[in-house]
């Protein structure tokens, strides 16, 4: 199966993507949600990632009732951080050591909501910023490749 097609996202969103060199900028628009979600379904290494960003940020939008959330956060914990987690699920680029997994555990435990939200929170940004590094940045070539604007992105 193919990757997607850069020609379905509106050229406004491509000048910002070569011009911001960023992730952001193409999830700024519908059509580079999309695009980036249909390249992620072709590149499953990188889409639980996105699965895990998009875990975290329901969590913390969807916090008025403490205990739905504790149970929310204890079912993203063992889906994509604990140790016995499916490695088809886990999110090891987010985690830095074995620590990591213990703390956020303790405050599971715990239910220590406001902890837990902030080291969430860290481990989302993690995990945007390894989308950006490893499944976005190879991208942009092919970015480039569909305007003859030039640019001052470094891709190195």
């Amino acid at each position: 199966m193919a990757d997607p097609d850069l020609k379905s996202i509106p050229k406004k969103t491509l000048k910002k993507v070569i011009q911001e060199c960023n992730l952001s900028a193409l999830l700024s628009s519908d059509e580079g949600q999309a695009f980036f979600k249909s390249y992620l379904s072709h590149h499953p290494e990188h889409s639980k990632y996105w699965d895990f960003y998009n875990s975290v940020s329901e969590i913390i939008l969807n916090s008025d009732n403490q205990e739905q959330q504790l149970d929310s956060i204890k079912e993203c914990f063992e889906k994509h951080i604990s140790i016995g987690a499916d490695s088809e699920d886990r999110v090891d680029a987010c985690i830095q050591n074995r620590a990591d997994v213990d703390n956020l555990s303790k405050a599971i435990n715990e239910k220590d909501c406001e902890n837990l939200q902030k080291i969430l929170s860290e481990k989302q940004q993690s995990a945007f910023e390894y989308l950006n590094q490893e499944a976005f940045l190879p991208l942009l070539p092919e970015f480039k490749g569909c305007t003859s604007k030039k640019t001052s992105c470094d891709l190195s």
